[in-house]
């Protein structure tokens, strides 16, 4: 809020020489929170000391925001918001994972910080398509967390490969026919040929997969408990596939089923045309003892797929199987 503001003169966009002074109190006296409201008296002032400006009663509020924010609206250069995995679960594949962006944080003060995000992560062309979405919050979140972590990832990869650290605004992300994502910008020309990306979010976090530019990559994230019914998803498996669950039950079931799904969702990103209400065309034609890798079939290929489970998450990792690298490259 703001009592009055007080213009003497008009711009005076080509005099030097001007200061904004400015002195705050607490809007309650007997208030001393950081947090509690505070009013602001701004004056700007040219060099000979005459007043053009004068602000009276600016009321605003203070609020706590993540550390990693902070970081990212301050320096965006070494400001991050997610951080990579320990092991990206396949040979050659890192793993970036990166919290949803927090609801209370996109909704404070009017939707200022996740305005913030938006214009420090996303190219002017970017932008675009984020003004253009409508619907839900948390479609909203889910998009710009989905692409903050792309970027972070990429970047995180290209540093490693070259020691040059880039900006989010460099990466730029698009999407092919299939609507899978894939990363362009400048560098691509000069330091490093654009590495394969895949994305998944599940719940509360994204997580990125990356590999070289000649090594498709596959990334499917899902949280246990999503399947409400894995008994109906057992019908839909293939005779060679049933004995992967058989005598499984409640929430080991759980578990192999959305290993075996996560393992398709995966493999399809890898082939670069998604599941495509398709599921039955992916195959598992092989799998270890504890479904940790699989071997998933289809027409294009054969995948090679990684699955392991963190806590009440199963991510799976899917990359060519090394006899069809050659078809790949």
């Amino acid at each position: 809020t703001i009592d009055r503001i007080e213009l003497y003169e008009p711009c005076p966009a080509d005099r030097g020489g001007l200061a904004m002074r400015a002195r705050q109190r607490p809007a309650d006296p007997g208030a001393s929170d950081i947090s509690a409201p505070r009013m602001w008296q701004f004056e700007c002032v040219d060099a000979a000391g005459r007043v053009l400006l004068r602000c009276r009663d600016m009321g605003n509020l203070f609020f706590r925001v993540p550390a990693s924010y902070h970081a990212l609206r301050t320096h965006p250069l070494a400001g991050w918001l997610g951080a990579p995995r320990e092991h990206g679960l396949a040979r050659g594949v890192t793993l970036w994972e990166l919290p949803l962006i927090e609801e209370e944080l996109c909704t404070q003060s009017g939707g200022i910080c996740m305005r913030v995000i938006a214009h420090t992560v996303l190219a002017i062309e970017e932008r675009e398509e984020w003004r253009a979405l409508q619907g839900r919050l948390l479609h909203r979140r889910q998009w710009l967390s989905g692409r903050a972590a792309l970027k972070e990832a990429v970047r995180h990869w290209v540093y490693g490969q070259t020691g040059h650290l880039l900006y989010p605004t460099d990466v730029l992300v698009r999407h092919d026919a299939h609507g899978a994502p894939f990363v362009d910008g400048w560098w691509c020309e000069s330091l490093v040929a654009a590495p394969q990306v895949s994305l998944s979010h599940s719940g509360g976090t994204c997580v990125v997969a990356v590999a070289g530019p000649e090594q498709p990559v596959g990334v499917d994230l899902e949280v246990l408990g999503r399947v409400q019914r894995p008994d109906l998803l057992v019908e839909t498996l293939a005779a060679e596939e049933l004995p992967l669950v058989e005598g499984l039950q409640g929430a080991p079931l759980d578990e192999r089923v959305l290993r075996l799904w996560c393992a398709r969702e995966a493999a399809s990103k890898c082939l670069g045309i998604g599941l495509q209400g398709q599921p039955s065309n992916f195959r598992i034609v092989s799998a270890d003892e504890d479904c940790g890798t699989l071997l998933v079939e289809h027409e294009l290929g054969t995948v090679e797929t990684h699955v392991e489970r963190y806590a009440d998450t199963i991510i799976a990792v899917a990359m060519p199987a090394l006899s069809d690298l050659e078809v790949y490259g």
